[in-house]
């Protein structure tokens, strides 16, 4: 078993199991914890310590929404916000104007997380000009980047994409690609070889990516009617077609399992619900599990798999892996 140090010096822990726990439940626990400890200090007599006075703030700001949610923007930078710098606040500042919520701590979290190969980097990018960039494509709503099939489907699948309860991130994702595969006549087979291809299934036969790389995968408005996808320059962020016609789905999938009108970004942050359900989506739809099984049967590698397909391999690879999980996903909703 792994046995991880912690910084204090002879804290160690004989094993480490993933779990996945709710939010709130974890937060309440945490809280009854730090409550407990507190109260044991202040029994003994101690009026002023640190921890007294960071869990004093912490109560205030959890009290206030507007408070607890800059406190929760500052920590998906990976910041304190109780010192935190001009520069950082004005930053998160300026893009609550564009996002709110989840996609709000998940555009932010993205430049604390080191990024993966899969999607556009923003290594080379500050947030500052990455927002700025998203900020100026934001209200665009042409015939370049509108998918107007996307939001019909998006109520025609409403009830496929709900989470059921104790159910993983993933699951509504994979369940989407199938209903919009059905939805859109692409059933296994239908193999979409271009993001132009896909477009046009949604209604567009004129899409076009954005004219440079935008610091993200994808940008995803909803607003006046319409679904439109803001997606990264391939050349300019060196993204193979196959892998960007991977961010492009992505971005659907982010469009169907989230239809509340508002922006979130397309992008390589881990850990993350909502990239764990556009990732989920964007695999099952460019390449259903069921597909690749029978392709594997008939004797062709992850390689063979992925050519014929035109996908990354790596996305076969966890095709084939997840094949259970994405079959009991997909039973769920029937």
């Amino acid at each position: 078993s792994r046995q991880p140090e912690y910084g204090a010096e002879g804290l160690r822990f004989s094993s480490v199991a993933a779990v996945s726990v709710a939010r709130q439940d974890m937060e309440s626990a945490l809280a009854d914890f730090v409550c407990l400890v507190t109260n044991k200090v202040t029994r003994a007599g101690i009026g002023e310590s640190a921890l007294q006075t960071v869990w004093s703030r912490v109560t205030a700001s959890r009290s206030d929404p507007e408070e607890a949610a800059f406190c929760e923007a500052a920590g998906a930078l990976d910041l304190d916000p109780y010192r935190i710098g001009d520069a950082h606040a004005s930053l998160i500042e300026r893009a609550g104007r564009l996002f709110q919520g989840e996609p709000l701590i998940e555009f932010l979290a993205g430049f604390a997380e080191q990024p993966d190969s899969s999607i556009p980097t923003v290594a080379r990018k500050t947030p500052k000009s990455v927002l700025a960039g998203l900020l100026g494509v934001a209200d665009d709503r042409g015939q370049k980047v509108a998918l107007p099939v996307l939001r019909e489907a998006a109520n025609d699948l409403r009830d496929t994409v709900r989470r059921r309860p104790n159910e993983r991130a993933y699951s509504p994702g994979y369940r989407a690609a199938r209903g919009l595969r059905g939805i859109l006549g692409a059933e296994n087979g239908s193999n979409l070889r271009s993001i132009g291809a896909f477009a046009k299934l949604l209604g567009n036969p004129h899409f076009e990516p954005a004219p440079h790389d935008l610091g993200v995968g994808a940008l995803v408005s909803r607003g006046d009617g319409v679904v439109c996808v803001h997606l990264s320059d391939r050349g300019e962020s060196g993204l193979a077609p196959a892998s960007q016609k991977f961010v492009f789905a992505r971005a659907v999938g982010d469009a169907l399992c989230f239809p509340m009108e508002g922006h979130s970004v397309v992008n390589s942050l881990h850990g993350a619900e909502r990239q764990a359900t556009n990732r989920a989506f964007g695999a099952e739809f460019l390449a259903p599990v069921d597909e690749v099984m029978a392709m594997c049967a008939d004797g062709k590698d992850s390689e063979e798999v992925a050519g014929a397909l035109d996908v990354p391999t790596a996305l076969i690879d966890h095709q084939r892996e997840n094949r259970d999980r994405i079959r009991q996903a997909c039973a769920r909703a029937a």
